[in-house]
């Protein structure tokens, strides 16, 4: 099957996101790109004059500019162990100018924080990981420390907070109270607005930063007379009496465009090798994810496909591809794959090369595996669970995980199950338990909660950091589960959006692992479905024909009563 090329074609101008690489593809990308200097505004601190660079999307900064911030390195080779407001990330260096440099995006991206281009300025805020507004206290709980400033504004009365250090970008939907609103400023500011004639200033704030805002406004208690039928979440700019003045920001030149010269596929044994030569040097390190378990695409800025470029003939792993312009100055390659594969970016002066290559194990059969089936908690330690404790994690996760084993099992695969009873396991144990028995893969299931009831539904599958056949695994299973689920889709996440080192569950085993967060058990959506024998059905059929499918098994699994 030969791989097609359509002409350009003019589109609205999109946003490219950097997706986070291995640290050796980034340090290979940077180290071939022109830098133009740059500034940095990072949380609430003043912003760094500029002693920074950029190269593309990725902002490099000379490790001793960050001790100002608290932040401290110990060095281990290439790399470097960052301590971070006592998280412990590891990231690559760059020495450059006789000083160590970092990659800011990434490092912030580890922690938990968001990375924009302001023209010559990288603004780094943290995440608002909780918003909630109960009885008379507001509660802000970001992955960052902030600073809050907060004032009244008359004619109408109304409470301002700033909190200076976070952004809005990939914060969950929040059911605000009556009166409330919440949108972005400059200055990595985001700003809660509460206009109520009875609201007053509060008692005390705090004059230090820290992650975790507990702001008392008594005897003021917010309205939340607010049904989940109302309209969603939309952060917007909120006109005030006081406007901060934007930052004074030089544009930064862009960047220039290279042309793809050739472009082929290579077998090499089992696998395929995608290679991309460019003229007259290869393109930034580019964006790359899946659309599903056999469909790759990848995104190259500032890229234009020659006319000499010929179709690739297909193997018997890549099916075909096809290219297109998001925008005039941009190029898309969509592959797509006869089997789920991981793929390896590895950069050379003009060219990239793309190898594809099945997971180790993925003979297209599941007979033979071993597979370790892990439902979360039990015995002592029920999980999440409903306000009136009708419905435990522990008792819903077991019986998906018993039903998912049976399944695997009428396949052949060889299945373990951490617990196969209402007991308590701890977390190494479980991961032990894994190693110990040479399992090929390691599901752990639970459901999900957070701290204000029916303000998020659906599901999301973890894999640890960006190891690829994790993240193979977990876009399997995600694809399946989503399939016969009725619970909404949010998503595949690394585990590094929740702790900096990950789930630990993930992190001690061996073997790739992954783990299934099915639903939120105090929405009452998911929560009904829960109870239903059918829906655990469904969700351990998912985990099965993922799995089989992780292997390269195109056979349809039945559903069981």
């Amino acid at each position: 099957m030969a791989i097609t090329k359509e002409k350009p074609v003019l589109l609205a101008v999109m946003k490219i996101k950097l997706l986070g690489l291995l640290p050796w593809m980034v340090i290979v990308a940077a180290n071939a790109q022109d830098v133009s200097p740059a500034a940095v505004a990072f949380s609430h601190h003043e912003v760094t004059p500029r002693v920074a660079v950029r190269m593309n999307q990725e902002c490099w900064i000379p490790v001793n500019e960050t001790k100002k911030w608290g932040w401290k390195l110990n060095q281990i080779g290439i790399d470097g162990d960052l301590t971070i407001e006592g998280r412990k990330v590891r990231i690559p260096l760059w020495f450059r100018d006789g000083d160590y440099w970092l990659p800011l995006g990434e490092t912030g991206r580890q922690i938990g924080a968001n990375g924009t281009w302001d023209g010559d300025v990288f603004r780094i805020a943290g995440q608002i990981r909780q918003l909630q507004f109960k009885d008379s206290q507001l509660l802000v709980d970001g992955t960052l420390s902030f600073k809050t400033n907060a004032f009244l504004l008359q004619n109408p009365k109304r409470l301002v907070i700033d909190l200076k250090g976070l952004s809005l970008m990939d914060m969950e939907p929040a059911i605000l109270p009556r009166g409330a609103r919440i949108g972005p400023m400059p200055d990595n500011t985001v700003r809660i607005v509460i206009q109520d004639n009875l609201v007053n200033a509060p008692k005390t704030t705090r004059p230090m930063a820290a992650r975790v805002l507990n702001l008392n406004l008594a005897p003021y208690v917010f309205n939340n007379n607010i049904g989940i039928d109302e309209p969603p979440f939309i952060p917007i700019p909120i006109e005030l009496d006081i406007k901060p003045k934007p930052d004074k920001v030089t544009p930064v030149p862009t960047s220039k465009t290279v042309f793809l010269r050739v472009a082929k596929a290579e077998k090499i044994g089992k696998d395929t090798n995608l290679i991309l030569s460019f003229d007259p040097i290869g393109p930034a390190t580019p964006s790359i994810r899946y659309l599903d378990s056999t469909t790759v695409q990848i995104d190259m800025a500032n890229t234009i496909v020659s006319d000499q470029v010929n179709d690739i003939k297909a193997t018997d792993l890549v099916k075909s591809a096809t290219w297109t312009h998001p925008t005039s100055s941009s190029t898309r390659l969509v592959v797509k794959l006869a089997d789920p594969a991981v793929f390896k970016l590895s950069s050379t002066k003009g060219g990239m090369n793309f190898l594809f290559r099945r997971p180790k194990g993925a003979d297209g059969k599941i007979a033979g595996k071993i597979i370790v089936i892990d439902p979360g908690h039990g015995g002592r330690d029920p999980g999440a669970q409903a306000i009136d404790k009708s419905l435990q994690e522990k008792n819903v996760v077991l019986e998906v995980g018993r039903r998912a084993a049976d399944l695997l099992s009428d396949l052949g695969a060889n299945v373990i199950m951490t617990r196969d009873t209402d007991v308590f396991v701890d977390l190494k144990e479980r991961a032990a338990i894994a190693n110990r028995s040479g399992a090929d893969l390691f599901v752990s299931i639970h459901i999900n909660s957070n701290r204000v009831a029916n303000s998020r539904s659906g599901m999301i599958t973890f894999h640890h950091k960006q190891e690829p056949e994790g993240k193979l695994l977990a876009q399997c299973l995600h694809d399946e589960i989503a399939k016969v689920s009725d619970i909404p889709n949010i998503g595949i996440w690394s585990d590094t959006r929740i702790y900096s080192s990950g789930f630990a569950v993930l992190r001690w085993t061996d073997m790739p692992s992954v783990l299934l967060e099915l639903g939120f058990v105090n929405h009452s959506a998911d929560r009904e479905l829960m109870k239903r024998t059918s829906w655990r059905q469904s969700a351990a059929l998912g985990i099965a024909r993922g799995i089989s499918r992780y292997f390269g098994n195109d056979k349809e699994i039945k559903a069981q009563p």
